[in-house]
């Protein structure tokens, strides 16, 4: 380090860390640097992630609002048909009851 602009090793990692080259931290037993890729490459395949991350999610949402349309339509559909039931029940009633008068 003698040949740097930096004389400390500490200064160093503190450079490192405002340019956010590297995550610097400092905990009890001293400070831990971790390096930060930023390579074209690497940023290339975290985007690749994120968007399949982002599809796989809004498939997944889909299905979902699919499956609840479903059980919503089936919910009305069931009670249409108790509703159906009710009604001819009721209509066979008030026939049988003309019928006896």
């Amino acid at each position: 380090m003698s040949s740097t602009q930096w004389k400390p090793l500490t200064e160093f990692m503190t450079f490192l860390g405002h340019e956010g080259i590297c995550r610097v931290e400092n905990t009890e037993k001293g400070k831990f640097i971790n390096w930060i890729d930023i390579s074209p490459e690497t940023l290339r395949k975290r985007d690749a992630n994120l968007k399949r991350e982002r599809l796989e999610k809004g498939e997944a949402d889909r299905e979902h609002r699919l499956i609840q349309e479903r059980i919503e339509k089936a919910r009305q559909e069931a009670l249409e048909k108790q509703l159906n039931e009710a009604e001819a029940h009721t209509s066979t009633d008030v026939q049988s009851t003309e019928d006896n008068i």
